[in-house]
């Protein structure tokens, strides 16, 4: 991927084309990326920055949400969009609120460090809707170095968990597979302390 290539572009250019994108994600797990094949679906604004949220064909199936600055390479696949209407080459960014919070408050927590990092450490916890044991660990240890009350951690969580509904409900239409990930997701959330609901 060119430097003035951004990986936004890169997946607009392809899904324009009709195709699949193939991207290598870095979690900052101290691992290699991995390889993922992807149907970008929508833009959506986040506190650390632009989320992609996507089909994710390969390797497990479901809504994904993919923080553009930790895509590390975007290819075309060989393979046909899976979904008709696909609007992500319009790049409308969805508002998930947090600029009308902002423009009503002198200093919103969407601005404070501390929420910066541990939603983004939550996100990527949660992304693959199951907690390894060192993520659990990162995680634990973030917050006790943040010094973070039960409820600021409810409030990340909470925010992380309506991102995810968002996602799913973004296309008019929530079937059981998705009902089934919003559970793992409340799981995974659950496993890191508190799940909303």
């Amino acid at each position: 991927m060119a430097a003035y290539d951004d990986p936004i572009t890169l997946l607009m250019t392809n899904t324009e084309s009709g195709v699949l994108s193939v991207i290598a994600y870095d979690k900052e797990d101290g691992r290699d990326a991995t390889t993922r094949l992807i149907e970008p679906r929508s833009l959506v604004e986040g506190v650390s920055g632009v989320l992609v949220r996507s089909i994710q064909i390969e390797p497990k199936r479901g809504v994904r949400s993919f923080m553009a600055r930790r895509i590390v390479s975007v290819d075309p696949s060989d393979q046909p969009l899976i979904t008709g209407n696909n609007r992500f080459c319009d790049g409308e960014i969805i508002l998930t609120g947090q600029q009308s919070k902002r423009s009503g408050r002198a200093q919103s927590p969407f601005d404070e460090p501390w929420f910066v990092q541990y939603t983004d450490l939550v996100r990527e916890a949660v992304d693959d809707y199951q907690i390894e044991g060192w993520e659990l660990d990162r995680v634990e240890a973030t917050r006790s170095k943040l010094g973070l009350t039960l409820g600021q951690i409810r409030a990340v969580h909470a925010y992380v968990f309506a991102e995810y509904l968002i996602a799913f409900a973004i296309d008019g239409d929530l079937d059981a597979n998705e009902e089934e990930q919003i559970e793992q997701i409340a799981e995974c959330l659950d496993q890191l302390g508190w799940r909303p609901g």
